[in-house]
Formats: C-alpha cells, structure tokens, sequence
C-alpha cells in the first residue's frame, strides 16, 4: 500500500507542539490570503501591554496518520473551520496574525 492510511490518536504518541515544518506551512498559508495588503491601523487589542490590531484569525488541525511505508506515522497540517467535524486526538489551534503599527512606520515593533 502506497499511501497515508487512518488517523489516529495523536495524544498517544506524544504530539504536543508544532513542528518548525508546521510553523512556516503556517505563515506561507496565511500570508497567500494576504499578501502585499494594506490595512489602516486600528489597534483594537493589547499584547503583552502593547496596543495591537488583529489582521487575521485562522484555524488548523494537525493530524497524526498512519504511514504503511515507513511503519510509523506522520503529521498532516490541514486548515478546519467551526463546521469541520474534528477527527479524534487531532490537534487544533488558532492562529492570529497582528499588527503593531501602521505598515512602513520604522517605530514600530516588529515581532
């Protein structure tokens, strides 16, 4: 068999933190959306008792799948939304992108 078989419960078997791979599979998904757009700053948050405004809010799963080839398992991140039924033992999260400031002011804190 040649392909990636049943999720399981990832809980058991110890997936508990994204990996660097899922982290940067993350800001290229959001960034795609948003790409090169420009908004006017509006703080509406606090953060770490800075002000902050919030460009965007996604949701993701990583789900833990069984690979026939290798015997094991690995890790497929997948974007979800409130009305994707969630798989046992998948990991989910949300993931906020923010603004300090306007885009080009060099006083702005950069995270």
């Amino acid at each position: 068999n040649n392909s990636l078989d049943t999720p399981f419960n990832a809980s058991k078997h110890k997936l508990r933190e994204l990996k660097e791979e899922h982290r940067l599979e993350i800001v290229l998904k959001m960034r795609q959306l948003k790409a090169g757009q420009m908004y006017a700053y509006i703080p509406t948050h606090l953060f770490c008792g800075d002000l902050c405004m919030i460009l965007q809010e996604r949701k993701f799963q990583i789900l833990s799948i069984i690979d026939t080839n290798e015997n094991g398992f690995s890790t497929v991140l997948e974007e979800t939304s409130d009305e994707y039924c969630t798989p046992v033992g998948a990991l989910q999260f949300k993931v906020h992108e923010i603004a300090f400031g306007p885009v080009g002011d060099p006083t702005v804190r950069q995270p």
